[in-house]
């Protein structure tokens, strides 16, 4: 059966999870209530913040370089203007543009560029419904917005490289997005294309050679997981709908509350006094270090 909630649900957490990491706490939806911030304090060697930046501008560098060495590889594609490409293009496209390129050391074909997205193809043949499907999977890409989602994602990870959930998260994304996108897909095939779909992503695979130095784009996630996806979509009913979006709002909210109740001020209060000016503003717990 198709898992609830679907991945687009998913996908769409995730973004609200990166969203949250990447604006600063002060900004938020004001909402009445106690605030817990700054009970709780200890003294932290200064050296410790400098970790942060550091190891931000060490994460930097690395994406940089591996960001060089991707438009050193994209210097040896060649454009592919086949009537096939040009019949997909007029079909799905609707006439916008889309470059298509061939590139040797592309492992699986992937869509990049925010700006101007382009769509890069291995270097290999392709049969009419092999090229037409595999450029509806990265058009669907572009179409979706996910080449900017994955910049707003990486971004968040970059920026909290030291939390191990934040990377995990990212896995996770990918994942779903590759889901929500092939769910995309087979919303514009004809009744019975997701077989022909399963079996275009199957050969995909099996013509993948590993060594080859760029694995993103089509063949990105589990093929376990997508093929089962593929082969067991169902159609969402308009309350599912309905209850994902209020799923989202209700975390939406949570996620971007801000506590309107300031914490109190102890410093110079002594323990008995901090612990009177929490019991008024009924803190259940003080916990503030009074030096």
């Amino acid at each position: 059966m198709y898992r609830l909630p679907p991945p687009g649900i998913w996908e769409a957490l995730w973004l609200i999870i990166a969203a949250r990491l990447l604006i600063p706490p002060d900004i938020g939806i004001p909402v009445p209530g106690i605030n817990t911030y700054g009970l709780l304090t200890f003294h932290v060697p200064k050296w410790v913040f400098w970790l942060r930046p550091a190891g931000f501008g060490t994460a930097m560098l690395l994406l940089s370089g591996c960001y060089i060495r991707f438009c050193r590889e994209l210097r040896s594609k060649k454009p592919l203007n086949s009537p096939d490409v040009t019949a997909w293009m007029r079909k799905y496209a609707h006439g916008a543009s889309c470059p298509v390129y061939i590139l040797q050391a592309a492992s699986t074909p992937f869509a990049y560029g925010p700006f101007f997205p382009k769509i890069v193809l291995p270097e290999q043949e392709y049969s009419t419904l092999e090229l037409e499907h595999i450029l509806l999977h990265e058009w669907m890409h572009i179409r979706r917005g996910d080449l900017w989602k994955k910049v707003w994602m990486i971004s968040a990870v970059m920026l909290n490289w030291y939390n191990p959930a934040c990377w995990l998260m990212l896995t996770f994304f990918t994942r779903d997005m590759e889901l929500a996108c092939d769910a995309g897909v087979l919303r514009m095939l004809p009744e019975g294309g997701c077989a022909v779909y399963a079996e275009v992503l199957l050969d995909s695979y099996s013509k993948m050679h590993p060594a080859t130095g760029m694995g993103i784009g089509f063949l990105s996630g589990g093929l376990q997981e997508r093929i089962g996806e593929i082969m067991h979509q169902k159609k969402i009913s308009y309350k599912a709908k309905i209850s994902a979006v209020l799923v989202l709002c209700v975390l939406f909210l949570t996620a971007f509350a801000k506590n309107t109740v300031s914490a109190p001020d102890l410093v110079g209060k002594t323990e008995q006094e901090a612990k009177g000016v929490l019991t008024e503003q009924h803190y259940d717990f003080w916990t503030e270090v009074i030096r």
